[in-house]
């Protein structure tokens, strides 16, 4: 063999060689994400009742009484990403819910009209008869839905996944790697910086702790999730109080947008992904 000839095998052998590494690792990351499978947000129950897919039930009272407006083609009725109004007037009024999501798609609640403040979010299908765990009572005044792909069939409504990520939040103007965040304890990505990665190498679904110094001091991050994936930040290190949600891949340069500065004491993620 001359020696070109055996700089091109080594060259081929080389290339082989890599592209069984970035195989491996998305067949690991691939069984990463199965296993983080997740029906239901945390706190939330399983259903009581028989609920048709892609609806949702809003309930003026707790316990699931008195007003209830249903929401029929939660996802076939309105557009991605752009914030709803509650239906018949439930605008700050909602306390119960019950939804039966389609896979891969997540809804927010936002306090604000602009989908700014405090903030609630659901996939899969189940209840909550309280929102006061979630310091949530009569405070939802939009609604949204948002596709995060892990589906055989994207939703004809849904944007682009590549492009997904929250309402109100930017494209990373730094290069992120897959399946990482970035957390900040000071606003505009300054401060100390605490990095997770891979995020769903970490136990799926549980509650996580936030890298060291940055408990009660998280106020901007960067992030870059695998599709399918939701990352779920919780004020009280039960789960309960305020949350904020994250997908897809952005930033914000300050929490404070969703009132949660210094506020995340625990975090989680889950695949909402085709089980």
């Amino acid at each position: 063999m001359n020696i070109a000839a055996a700089t091109l095998h080594r060259r081929a052998i080389v290339a082989s060689i890599a592209a069984i590494a970035v195989m491996s690792i998305a067949l690991a990351q691939s069984d990463r994400l199965k296993s983080g499978y997740s029906d239901r947000p945390n706190g939330a129950d399983a259903l009581s009742i028989a609920l048709p897919a892609d609806t949702m039930q809003l309930y003026k009272d707790g316990n699931f009484k008195d007003d209830v407006k249903q929401i029929d083609g939660v996802v076939a009725k309105n557009e991605n990403a752009k914030p709803q109004d509650l239906p018949g007037g439930l605008n700050d009024s909602l306390t119960s819910l019950r939804w039966n999501l389609p896979a891969g798609i997540v809804v927010v609640f936002y306090e604000d009209s602009g989908a700014r403040g405090e903030q609630l979010v659901l996939w899969g299908s189940g209840q909550i008869e309280s929102l006061a765990k979630f310091d949530f009572n009569d405070k939802a005044s939009r609604w949204a839905w948002f596709y995060l792909g892990g589906t055989d069939t994207k939703p004809a409504r849904a944007m682009a996944v590549e492009g997904l990520r929250p309402v109100n939040t930017e494209a990373p103007a730094i290069n992120i790697m897959d399946d990482t965040m970035q957390l900040h304890r000071d606003k505009n990505y300054k401060g100390t910086m605490g990095q997770i990665s891979p995020v769903t190498a970490t136990a799926p679904n549980g509650l996580q702790r936030l890298p060291e110094g940055q408990a009660d001091s998280l106020t901007s991050l960067r992030w870059n999730l695998p599709p399918g994936v939701v990352v779920v930040f919780y004020q009280d290190a039960g789960g309960t109080k305020q949350q904020a949600a994250i997908f897809g891949r952005g930033q914000i340069d300050d929490v404070d947008l969703w009132d949660f500065n210094d506020k995340a004491s625990r975090w989680s993620w889950h695949y909402i992904g085709a089980k």
